[in-house]
């Protein structure tokens, strides 16, 4: 009888287990090896060294960087990646407002460095461990998202098939460190991966796509690839190739000899208010700061960048808190220069800006429902302690610019900076624009201030680092330089 019930129980177990578990998790198995072959992820794990290589298109709304529009700036990307040390090298080129940025930083022994080609200085940007770096360079490479697969499989579940792009698609959801799992678009006859997407936190869905696959070194790769947030196009990237164990890549994680660490830099951590002459306050904290100036007119500020409350209320415990704001000078139309807006209709102040700021503001929705009044620089009233001039600089094809009178100090915004304690700071060619636009106005500026540094710089010494401005787009001959 005992006998009798067990077999019963036993028959009852089995037969509530899924019909094909089994086989589903020996198919899954076999569509990782499948994977893995097509890959050949074998090679991947054992190479030293592996060089991904691609040039991206980045958007970059609410710019206007002269009389040209762009709606994305061309960037160049080459990750040198060493899975078994953990070490990395990342290098990027790329061309914003005329100005040519080539860095590059580079991960040993849990340590980053950043290296300024333009500045010829590295910083020591502390510890960081190599995933959390290179989490997202891993996740956007289709040859090691099938790597990252195969350590993976364990974790490795099927979730069916679908049809995309008029293909049949496996779909396997694994997990990754760091992150949401993976889902993976695995094309059902060719085993490569057209797709994969992960749920955020907050339930966005970031996709990440890939196309137009064509082998190097045997290894497939997928030479265009396109992230989206939600609907979003983040960036996308091409001409994408792949490189084990390049003979120069056993330096990539050198730091060159003749590269010297930067110079000190200011502390910016805190919120700071400088005298910079007589009724002439600079306040602020990180990269966003604004100057108050006491003229004849009212007290009036320069710069609305983020976290202009906290300014406002800084330079109210230094002169008082019943001291009002005449007029705020928004110095041109880019968003990050009104990210402050809200406060400063809230202290009552006129905005000054340009006229073009104020033809693009009126197309922006969200300040059209608010109904702000921006008026532009014609309506600031003459002032013997401050004049205001609009250029054409390399940020914008209008640029509020202003002096004080008396003491002579320069207040612009993003143009130039001076980060460094001692020594200073190089010029982009932003600055260069800015020194040439400040001749055709025939001012005689002392000093040079910036919404975005704590100190102000002599002119004399902004002008030797114009002069010493050298156009280069690219840097050392590196291999990221070709066809550039």
């Amino acid at each position: 009888m005992i006998r009798f019930m067990l077999i019963i129980i036993i028959s009852a177990l089995l037969w509530v287990i899924p019909k094909g578990s089994a086989e589903q998790a020996e198919s899954v198995e076999h569509l990782i090896e499948e994977v893995s072959r097509t890959y050949k992820t074998d090679r991947l794990e054992a190479a030293q060294t592996i060089r991904l290589m691609e040039d991206r298109r980045i958007e970059f709304p609410g710019h206007d960087y002269g009389p040209v529009f762009h709606d994305l700036t061309a960037q160049r990307r080459h990750y040198v990646l060493d899975f078994q040390s953990q070490s990395a090298s990342t290098e990027y080129l790329t061309e914003i407002a005329n100005t040519s940025y080539h860095a590059r930083s580079v991960l040993r022994d849990g340590t980053l460095k950043f290296i300024d080609y333009a500045a010829g200085n590295f910083e020591d940007q502390g510890d960081v461990e190599f995933l959390s770096r290179h989490g997202a360079t891993i996740r956007s490479s289709a040859p090691l998202l099938a790597m990252w697969l195969k350590r993976q499989e364990d974790t490795a579940s099927y979730a069916g098939q679908r049809l995309w792009l008029g293909r049949q698609h496996d779909l396997l959801v694994f997990e990754f460190p760091q992150s949401p799992p993976l889902t993976l678009y695995i094309d059902a006859e060719t085993k490569l991966i057209s797709k994969m997407y992960r749920i955020m936190p907050n339930g966005t869905q970031v996709s990440y796509t890939f196309d137009r696959y064509r082998e190097h070194e045997s290894i497939p790769v997928a030479t265009e690839h396109i992230v989206y947030v939600g609907a979003q196009q983040i960036y996308w990237s091409f001409k994408r190739s792949i490189l084990l164990d390049e003979r120069a890549d056993r330096l990539a994680f050198e730091v060159e000899s003749d590269i010297a660490e930067e110079p000190g830099r200011v502390d910016q951590s805190v919120m700071s208010v400088s005298d910079l002459a007589d009724g002439v306050l600079h306040i602020g904290q990180g990269d966003a700061y604004s100057t108050f100036v006491e003229t004849e007119h009212g007290n009036v500020v320069f710069g609305l960048k983020a976290g202009f409350e906290e300014r406002l209320d800084a330079w109210r415990a230094r002169v008082g808190p019943d001291q009002s704001v005449s007029h705020v000078i928004i110095p041109d139309h880019r968003p990050a220069q009104i990210a402050g807006l809200e406060a400063a209709v809230q202290s009552g102040a006129q905005l000054i800006t340009t006229n073009d700021a104020i033809s693009k503001f009126k197309t922006d929705e969200s300040l059209q429902a608010a109904d702000y009044d921006f008026v532009s620089v014609d309506a600031f009233p003459t002032s013997e302690s401050m004049k205001l001039g609009l250029v054409q600089t390399a940020h914008a094809n209008e640029v509020v610019i202003a002096l004080t009178s008396e003491s002579g100090i320069l207040l612009q915004s993003e143009h130039y900076a001076a980060l460094y304690e001692t020594v200073p700071f190089y010029a982009k060619n932003t600055g260069v624009t800015l020194f040439k636009a400040i001749g055709g106005l025939d001012w005689a500026p002392l000093s040079i201030a910036s919404t975005e540094s704590r100190r102000a710089e002599d002119w004399a010494v902004f002008s030797a680092q114009v002069e010493a401005f050298e156009r280069v787009r690219c840097h050392r001959d590196r291999p990221i330089c070709a066809d550039w």
